[in-house]
């Protein structure tokens, strides 16, 4: 290689480093036949690698901060506020008596209060949720599927006859269990 070939083989170099491209560039070596008049040794500028899909997952819920246990054998109080953020949901009951939107939209707007509120349970072992009461985790230890010690608040009145937006407090169960549904 002769010294005009080098220098402007390093200011091709300096150029893409400085305009932060990438380059390709293959020496043309080796034992080919031809006319010597190819295109080897040619420079290939390439764009920014494309930025790959991400799979679809769930889309993840914001959350609050969680309130602390309480002492041993006591349970949390139920938080004053949770009529005015069901409230504040604009998503109507009663187009979803059938589908969790309703409930997970007041789930979710109580979860950014309080991480403590999830679904009352239903079924052996709780194995899904209820579809018109959530549940606040009063006693202590991680909300986790079956965790016991819940408030429960019905928030659909008349399920799918007439469903409405309701506030109806069923009161502390001790034997009651809450879960996340598999959303949190």
């Amino acid at each position: 290689m002769n010294h005009p070939v080098r220098c402007a083989c390093l200011a091709a170099l300096v150029c893409v480093a400085l305009a932060g491209c990438d380059i390709n560039i293959s020496a043309g070596g080796g034992n080919g036949t031809g006319s010597g008049n190819g295109t080897g040794g040619t420079v290939l500028p390439t764009g920014p690698s494309p930025t790959p899909t991400p799979t679809p997952t769930p889309t993840p819920q914001p959350a609050g901060q969680r309130t602390p246990d309480p002492a041993p054998g006591t349970f949390l109080p139920l938080p004053p506020y949770g009529i005015q953020v069901m409230n504040a949901v604009t998503v109507d009951p009663a187009l979803h008596c059938l589908d969790y939107v309703f409930i997970d939209a007041v789930v979710d707007a109580l979860r950014l209060r309080d991480t403590r509120w999830g679904y009352f349970c239903r079924g052996v072992g709780c194995t899904t949720g209820s579809m018109d009461k959530i549940a606040y985790h009063a006693t202590a230890g991680p909300e986790v599927a079956g965790a016991l010690g819940v408030w429960v608040v019905d928030i659909i009145g008349s399920a799918c006859e007439a469903p409405t937006r309701q506030w109806g407090v069923d009161g502390f169960d001790a034997a009651g269990g809450w879960t996340g549904r598999g959303r949190f």
